[in-house]
């Protein structure tokens, strides 16, 4: 069986790759309407997930003397948004911009932003926990800036994770003319900083982490290693405004590292220049890198890449474990035809391995741009949504799609394997957050019942997550039992329990199976999503003979250590109903021992053993077999020694 579903799962893939677009994003949430709160503008936002699956998004909203960051969650499955309309950041008169939100699967995570605060004259690092329970609490540092404090303007922090008790934060910072990447730690609810010796409590010290060069550096981005205890910070960089590369940093085993010559160098060695991982090129530059780990100590990271005529894409580049390996120049992210300014990246990988990357695409620098979505197979990008914007307001509040623009996408995955993407969406004057859902793959937790007689219809009850319901055969989940070399069964009549405020997407759903003349033994059970996403529950399901008339014993006669065809240390009855009840007597009629089975094994097992724990002579012995219906089935046996 185990063949047979990587089989299966290599199918997926390869029918991925041969189709030129993806139907999987079901739509705009919140009915159509954005999901932060009304009367306020909104300007940057990021999302996550707590540990129930539930979506979590942080938006910066600004009133008319302010910026403050807010929250709004949605429930598992559910459609229906609800922002909160107290902020979360403390100094309610400063402006806050640049949030980035990091959580854990266990539901421990940190947001973090940069704050013009009442009283200071720059830009300063702060941040909240996130606990299990679905609250923020300013705990991080209390009021206090969470950046070097030297005395710069600090933004763009981005947050990684890494256990429930640590985390860093890398950001910019200004060091001399320009800005530089530093880092900051929390670790057991203390703070450190990165610094010449390493990690220091000494609020004034910083080192930066983005190499030698004294260079122009923007928009760092941490991610974790699946594989291994590193973190990896990618970064664009460069001595002139319009002309910078996508360079990387290495945290390992306590020490910063950057990519340079020859691999990687430790931080702060006088001789070490760092070295680009993106396209090089004079009339090049590269900005906006995102990045997520992959299996086998791999990273992915896509950037913006623009020419000197303009001409904006998405590219990217992976490390292999051993180098950074960058795509074909004319490989692009943005999978569209034609002349495209595709700007905005942002990519996340779910718990099983699917990466998507999301961007903002308009056909000129000045046109209308939307938010896309492409999906990545391990070798090339496909687009998804069947080529289509996610951004589809004229389909759901009557907005005209060519007179609204899309900026800065985000998204993430939540445990499931589910996505969501939220976006900032411009209609003139009137600045909101929207979200689109994209369902993953369907998973079988238990089913009810696990087995039924060839000669009947059953109808079982599947329990798990990310069942499809869109209310016709078309749209909804798709049910089958399998087994090797028979034909499927499928799942008819197939009725979606949907969750309160639902989404397309349940947990629970009936599928009737005709079962006469099926054959006996373990089958597995399929489920399939409309959009080709597919879990397989091996031999969860067991088929068994409605009478006991079929049914034997093996091997017979039975020779315990002699080395032929009927060695064997236990006899088996085969061929049983699913309840049955086997005695076992002497010639003269004695009970030796009594077997019982209420499963759907298709047979019994005897050791030998009287109902004593005594072996069993030799010589000839009866059974009488007796299934729940009453059925009854006699026969004899012989044990030689």
């Amino acid at each position: 069986m185990k063949n047979r579903y990587i089989i299966l799962l290599l199918g997926s893939l390869l029918l991925a790759g041969s189709l030129n677009a993806r139907a999987d994003w079901l739509g705009l949430m919140n009915s159509g309407s954005h999901i932060d709160n009304d009367n306020k503008e909104s300007r940057d936002m990021d999302i996550g997930f707590d540990q129930n699956n539930n979506g979590v998004s942080i938006i910066i909203q600004e009133g008319a003397t302010w910026r403050r960051v807010y929250v709004s969650k949605q429930t598992y499955g559910g459609d229906t948004w609800v922002p909160d309309n107290i902020p979360i950041n403390k100094d309610l008169n400063g402006h806050t911009m640049d949030p980035n939100l990091h959580i854990l699967p266990s539901g421990k995570g940190i947001c973090a932003y940069a704050q013009y605060r009442s009283g200071d004259t720059k830009n300063r690092i702060f941040g909240n926990t996130f606990l299990s329970s679905g609250v923020f609490t300013n705990v991080l540092n209390d009021s206090n800036p969470i950046d070097t404090g030297l005395d710069f303007n600090a933004e763009q922090p981005s947050v990684a994770r890494l256990n429930d008790n640590t985390a860093i934060i890398a950001f910019l910072q200004a060091s001399g003319a320009n800005n530089r990447v530093f880092a900051s730690k929390w670790e057991n609810n203390a703070w450190s900083f990165w610094g010449a010796s390493g990690w220091t409590s000494v609020v004034s010290s910083g080192q930066p982490i983005d190499g030698k060069e004294s260079q122009k550096v923007v928009q760092p981005c941490l991610a974790e290693s699946l594989d291994s205890e590193a973190l990896f910070c990618v970064f664009a960089k460069g001595a002139i405004v319009n002309k910078k590369s996508i360079y990387a940093s290495r945290y390992f085993n306590g020490q910063w590292y950057i990519w340079g010559v020859g691999g990687w160098r430790i931080m702060g060695s006088l001789e070490v220049n760092s070295e680009p991982i993106s396209v090089r090129g004079s009339n090049l530059d590269a900005g906006y890198p995102r990045m997520v780990p992959l299996s086998n100590g791999r990273m992915l990271c896509v950037y913006e890449l623009r020419d000197e005529s303009s001409n904006n894409r998405i590219h990217y580049t992976i490390y292999n474990g051993q180098d950074w390996v960058p795509g074909v120049p004319t490989d692009f992210v943005d999978v569209a035809g034609g002349t495209v300014v595709a700007s905005a990246p942002d990519i996340a990988v779910s718990p099983q391995g699917k990466v998507i990357c999301v961007y903002a695409r308009g056909n000129t620098k000045n046109a209308v741009k939307h938010a896309y979505a492409v999906e990545w197979d391990g070798a090339n990008w496909i687009a998804m949504n069947n080529g289509q914007n996610l951004d589809h307001h004229s389909q759901n509040i009557g907005q005209v799609d060519n007179l609204s623009t899309t900026l800065t996408p985000r998204i993430e995955f939540d445990n499931l394997g589910n996505a969501i993407c939220v976006f900032q969406q411009y209609f003139g004057v009137d600045k909101h957050v929207y979200a689109n859902y994209f369902q993953g793959p369907p998973f079988i937790s238990s089913i009810s019942p696990d087995g039924g007689e060839n000669n009947t219809r059953v109808t079982i009850t599947v329990y798990g997550n990310n069942f499809a319901n869109q209310g016709t055969p078309e749209t909804r989940v798709k049910a089958w039992l399998s087994k090797d070399y028979e034909l499927d069964i499928p799942g008819q009549n197939i009725q979606v329990q949907t969750l309160s405020m639902n989404f397309a997407t349940a947990r629970e759903f009936t599928a009737e199976c005709d079962l006469n003349g099926a054959a006996v033994g373990d089958w597995d059970l399929v489920v399939e999503n409309p959009d080709g996403q597919r879990y397989v529950a091996e031999d969860i399901f067991g088929i068994n003979w409605p009478d006991l008339e079929k049914a034997h014993v093996y091997p017979n006669p039975i020779r315990p250590g002699s080395g032929s065809v009927q060695d064997a240390q236990v006899l088996r009855f085969f061929d049983l109903t699913r309840v049955a009840t086997i005695r076992i007597y002497t010639l003269r009629g004695e009970l030796i021992r009594t077997l019982t089975k209420n499963d759907r094994q298709l047979f019994v097992e005897w050791d030998l053993r009287n109902e004593a724990g005594r072996m069993a002579a030799p010589g000839i012995y009866l059974y009488r077999i007796e299934s729940d219906k009453g059925s009854i089935i006699k026969g004899k046996f012989m044990i030689i020694r």
